[in-house]
């Protein structure tokens, strides 16, 4: 059964997109401003920038005493939010505590969104970033959660196109790899999905393809040859409305002889790992262990997280 923690959550995000859809119908909604790490984020990681073309880019890493080793490998984190969205504290929660758990030292790039920008210009800015990231051939994961999920995978296509070094690992968290959202189920889902809308999703989809239109790989990567792709390890909720296009791709790619771990948790909402509840936590110590396995790392105690668990209220 979910925790009570989780059906609360499931309450709020119901409340706070009826209350976000009430404020857009009486006028034009203000701009969201990325969110920052916070005081306590640093004090828990080492976090530096180290822009690029004049977008943002951090790197967070764990705090490690004297005589640590150095960070096991860096996972490149491309955060979600519709393609339209900032990064906000929620994803600063999941990857402070995330580098705490893994070893690895994170890099997180604040890439063009839409309606501003379309999804050519944030590819080319996050391929850019891969080429030098990649440059001193350490060990590197791709990871993000929804839309950066979506990125996430597109990149890797692009990748293998290029015969560039490969990322050791795909771990995606409840990516919308279809921005046209073609699967039937999905509108029977949308009354179970706390969060997410048809309308709303497509809308902002539109905004992200532009000119490519929403058909096109690098727009919606489940189109897209998955054959020669690395490793996946891929979370799901049961509440999603995406769900069922991730699960459909996940089918494809094993049937093509790829790899991919799924782990699909039936009570869950769309990107759950990234909240504070038991369900999240247990979803972060095991995306922690798919980390340290994909870079051939043994497990760390479970004291060598970022001490207490970062929640949704941080």
């Amino acid at each position: 059964m979910p925790s009570l923690e989780s059906r609360l959550t499931v309450w709020w995000m119901r409340w706070a997109r009826h209350r976000r859809q009430r404020v857009a119908k009486r006028g034009t909604p203000q701009p969201v401003q990325p969110a920052a790490p916070s005081a306590r984020h640093r004090r828990q990681a080492r976090i530096t920038l180290a822009p690029l073309d004049g977008h943002p880019v951090y790197r967070v890493a764990p705090t490690g005493r004297s005589g640590e080793p150095a960070p096991a490998g860096r996972i490149l984190y491309l955060h979600g939010g519709a393609y339209v969205r900032p990064i906000n504290r929620h994803h600063w929660n999941f990857v402070v505590d995330l580098a705490g758990r893994s070893g690895c030292e994170i890099v997180v790039p604040l890439y063009p969104l839409a309606p501003r920008h379309n999804g050519l210009t944030a590819f080319d800015f996050v391929s850019r970033l891969y080429r030098r990231e990649s440059a001193d051939l350490r060990p590197l994961i791709l990871m993000g959660d929804s839309a950066g999920g979506g990125l996430a995978l597109a990149l890797a296509g692009w990748i293998r196109d290029q015969s560039l070094p490969a990322a050791r690992q795909l771990v995606l968290l409840s990516p919308w790899l279809d921005v046209e959202i073609p699967h039937p189920q999905a509108l029977q889902l949308q009354a179970a999905d706390p969060m997410l809308t048809l309308d709303g999703l497509r809308r902002a989809g539109r905004a992200y393809a532009g000119p490519l239109g929403g058909a096109h790989p690098v727009i919606s990567p489940a189109r897209s040859d998955p054959r020669g792709l690395p490793p996946m390890a891929i979370h799901v909720g049961g509440r999603e409305l995406i769900g069922p296009d991730v699960i459909d791709y996940a089918v494809r790619v094993r049937a093509l002889g790829g790899s991919v771990e799924l782990n699909r948790v039936p009570a869950m909402m769309h990107v759950w790992p990234l909240l504070g509840f038991p369900e999240a936590l247990a979803a972060r110590a095991l995306i922690a262990r798919q980390l340290r396995t994909a870079l051939g790392e043994p497990p760390l105690p479970a004291a060598s997280s970022s001490g207490q668990p970062v929640g949704a209220a941080a």
